[in-house]
């Protein structure tokens, strides 16, 4: 987290317009946070990870050109000290397992209340 802003700075990831504006919309309460960038795939991902160098990216896992494992992969291969939080409709341990095995240091399901997706992004800021 920059020394010089309290507040959390995020990459929302998603290919779907409508979950990005509701999790910009949930997001928005949290004094803490601040999305400063949102990205439809895994390639624009990764790309914004390098312009924006936010502290936390939320990354959706399946998207089109490049998925959320690949695109993880390749960004804590880039910048090895980003904070990347899995996110996903998949309830399913191995997916959760096969995400934080590509680098994500945290994963909250889309059904997970909100208190526990910003627990998620805090630990993962603080990490």
């Amino acid at each position: 987290m920059d020394q010089s802003d309290s507040k959390i700075h995020l990459l929302l990831v998603d290919d779907h317009a409508i979950l990005r504006n509701a999790l910009k919309a949930l997001l928005r309460h949290e004094l803490d946070m601040e999305v400063i960038g949102e990205a439809k795939d895994g390639m624009d991902a990764v790309e914004k990870a390098e312009q924006l160098s936010p502290d936390v990216i939320l990354m959706d896992i399946n998207m089109p050109r490049m998925n959320g494992i690949e695109a993880t992969k390749e960004i804590v291969t880039r910048i090895p000290d980003m904070k990347v939080v899995g996110l996903s409709i998949h309830e399913d341990e191995e997916i959760t397992q096969t995400m934080i095995d590509a680098g994500a240091i945290g994963y909250v399901t889309k059904g997970s209340p909100t208190e526990e997706l910003c627990e998620v992004i805090r630990k993962a800021a603080n990490n």
